[in-house]
């Protein structure tokens, strides 16, 4: 299942009430309403990347299988 917000506020309030993961723009992960979320960043995988996006996620309960998933998917090796 996938979800479409207009905002980044009520997409971090997603990630808050651990509706999901999402990835985002490294500034997002700066801002107020990311506090308490698990940032990662993505390491650059060449062919073009111009900008650093982060899979943001709680950090009050472990990554289920689906986000376990998506991490193994996603170029680098990431810790959580």
């Amino acid at each position: 299942m996938s979800v479409e917000v207009n905002d980044v506020h009520t997409l971090l309030d997603f990630v808050h009430q651990g509706l999901g993961v999402a990835l985002v723009p490294a500034p997002v992960t700066r801002k107020p309403q990311a506090k308490g979320l698990a940032a990662i960043a993505l390491r650059p995988g060449g062919g073009g990347q111009s900008w650093q996006v982060s899979v943001a996620l709680p950090t009050a309960a472990p990554p289920g299988p689906a986000t376990e998933a998506l991490l193994r998917m996603l170029p680098g090796k990431m810790a959580v």
